[in-house]
């Protein structure tokens, strides 16, 4: 898999059921001998949910295959062992308020920067005084672009934004191509309020900082999963109704899926009020 050019990302979560697997009591058997009833006793012994039964039965039946590839063996146990209904989860998206509140904040020029108290916890008052535009950047490029803070931003470097786009590295992206991302007026506006940047566009500490944002406007002691980017999709795609476009811009797998997640979770007026959103 490192050879194909699969990320560190990739490979870590790879590795995790086949060690797993193989580190209860597998490990030493032949491979031809594994059938489909010890794979289906490991996914049911662990009482994993649905949607990590199907993940680990996936990564294991993608090494059985490179096995029947070498010939090592001639069947793969994890045929016989059936995936998962899993029942879709609603995405959850911020509102327009919301996002405003964090803009407006993220912003706002301040003099002092971030402390914690004895307990370790954020001192309220003093995030009154901390400055936070440093992070400023990965907000608007998380709500309308939909790049993610852990994956495309943490790699990116400040002259892949432009006037108008920004540029996508395919290293950074699970197709491995590139892809540029056209920047909203709003979102130009909101870019113009950064402070000047050089190198990676991710701050020092950003987690901590970034949840100290969250913490001085009240939102979210827990920040959803990729609230940006779904955010983005369901207000782009009520926007302009293109989930084909859409799936180019996200590099997302299927267009039907883009449909399925993100049409009909907010309002033509939502979503206009999500693309008239200025400082």
């Amino acid at each position: 898999k490192r050879e194909e050019g699969q990320s560190e990302r990739y490979l870590k979560q790879f590795k995790s059921p086949t060690e797993k697997f193989a580190k209860a009591g597998h490990g030493q058997r032949m491979c031809n001998e594994i059938t489909s009833e010890d794979v289906l006793q490991w996914l049911r012994v662990n009482g994993w949910a649905e949607k990590t039964w199907n993940n680990y039965r996936t990564d294991l039946r993608t090494l059985f295959q490179w096995g029947i590839e070498e010939k090592y063996l001639t069947i793969n146990p994890c045929d016989g062992v059936l995936r998962k209904k899993v029942d879709d989860n609603e995405v959850e998206i911020m509102t327009v308020d919301e996002i405003s509140k964090l803009l407006h904040r993220a912003a706002a020029p301040r003099p002092g920067a971030l402390k914690r108290g004895d307990g370790g916890k954020f001192l309220q008052a003093d995030l009154e005084q901390v400055d936070f535009r440093d992070c400023l950047v990965v907000a608007v490029l998380g709500f309308y672009c939909g790049l993610r803070p852990e994956r495309e931003l943490g790699h990116m470097e400040a002259d892949a934004i432009g006037e108008e786009v920004v540029r996508v590295r395919g290293k950074t992206t699970k197709s491995r191509s590139s892809r540029g991302i056209p920047l909203s007026e709003n979102a130009r506006a909101w870019l113009k309020l950064c402070p000047p940047m050089k190198g990676k566009i991710i701050p020092k500490n950003f987690k901590r900082k970034w949840k100290a944002l969250r913490q001085s406007v009240g939102l979210f002691d827990e920040w959803p999963h990729d609230v940006m980017r779904h955010s983005y999709a369901t207000y782009w795609l009520e926007e302009h109704g293109d989930e084909k476009r859409l799936q180019l811009l996200m590099d997302h797998e299927s267009a039907d899926m883009i449909y399925k997640h993100y049409k009909g979770h907010t309002t033509p007026s939502e979503a206009k009020a999500f693309w008239a959103l200025l400082p």
